[in-house]
This record gives structure tokens, sequence and C-alpha cells, in this order.
């Protein structure tokens, strides 16, 4: 089976650049042009399902990059972002200024940070897990329309990229942006990283 991922299109909140994790910012006129993008990058490939977080920027991100096609989409609840707590609506300044402990554990230890309020990256990767392992059961070419913490985890789970590399140069998931990853036999091999 092929996994297609597919960051959601710019939103409100990255245009504002605020930490915006469960905040359910819509698109901006960019990000639903990236979307349409990814479609048609993905015109031809022969898609079974989309599973996508049911947070707004990426529903839309999935609904259009596949409008005009008759692909189900499920929403996941579990493939959200990552719940930032208090850090919801701040900018990396404010976070600094409020939080100045916290700003260095989020950028160098965050799979072991928990935000005020909110979950820590290991929490998260559970769910992401989680709801990974049910998309794997079923042997289908499949669209996860998700967010960037998401995402990343998405190839921390099947082995790709380590955790210390997560969020990083090579591995950072660009918006509006399409990704693709084998999986046989138990093993991930990527295909293709912000297509």
């Amino acid at each position: 089976m092929k996994l297609y991922l597919i960051r959601h299109g710019q939103s409100e909140g990255n245009l504002r650049q605020v930490f915006h994790g469960q905040f359910d910012y819509p698109l901006t006129a960019q990000g639903r042009e990236e979307a349409l993008l990814c479609g048609e990058k993905l015109r031809d490939v022969p898609l079974v399902r989309c599973c996508a977080s049911d947070l707004r920027r990426a529903r839309e991100t999935a609904e259009l990059a596949l409008s005009g096609r008759d692909v189900p989409i499920t929403l996941l609840p579990a493939l959200r972002e990552q719940n930032v707590g208090d850090l919801e609506g701040l900018t990396w300044e404010e976070m600094g200024t409020l939080y100045p402990e916290l700003l260095d554990n989020f950028l160098h230890r965050w799979f072991d940070t928990t935000p005020p309020g909110g979950e820590s990256g290991r929490m998260m990767e559970k769910r992401v897990a989680a709801a990974l392992k049910g998309i794997l059961t079923r042997d289908e070419d499949t669209l996860i329309a998700a967010h960037f913490g998401t995402l990343s985890l998405v190839l921390h789970i099947l082995g790709i990229a380590r955790e210390e590399e997560l969020f990083t140069k090579p591995w950072f998931i660009r918006q509006g942006c399409c990704s693709a990853i084998r999986w046989e036999n138990g093993r991930a091999e990527l295909l293709a990283l912000n297509a």
C-alpha cells in the first residue's frame, strides 16, 4: 500500500505565526490554492480513501485536494495537531517571555515537554500511532491530511525519521505539500517528501 501525506495549506494561524495546535483556524486563500495544487499532483493516483484530522484546516485541505473524486474522507480526531494548551494563540516571542524555560524545552526536548494545559509529544505520539495502526490494517492507497507535528510523527512511527531528527530541515514538512510512503511487509520506504 502507499500512504500519501498532505500537510494542510496555509491557515489563518500560520499567517499570524501563532501556536495553533487545537485552535480551529480556516485556510487562507493561499492555503486553499495549495490544497488544490496537491490535488493536481495526486490526480492520477488511485486513492481508495482519505483519513483527515477533523480540524477545519486539514479537513478543508482534504476536501479541496479530492474535489471531483469519489474518495471518502474519514475524519479522525486522533490526527489533530498537538494540544499546546495555554500556548494556543501565542507567538514564539510571547511564549519566550511568558514561559522562557518552556521555550528551550519545547525546542530541544519536545517529546518530553508538556505545555501547561496541553499534551507532551509522547502523549501525542500514542494517539497518532493508534490512528496509524488502524489506517495500516487496510491494504489500500490512502491519503492522510493532517498537520506538521502529526505527519512528522507518522514519519517517526514508521521508522523513517529518528526522534532527534524530527522538525529539522531534512524532515521539515512544508505547508500544502505532498509526501509518499510505500508500506509493505511491515516496512516503510519514503518515496517523496514535500513534492
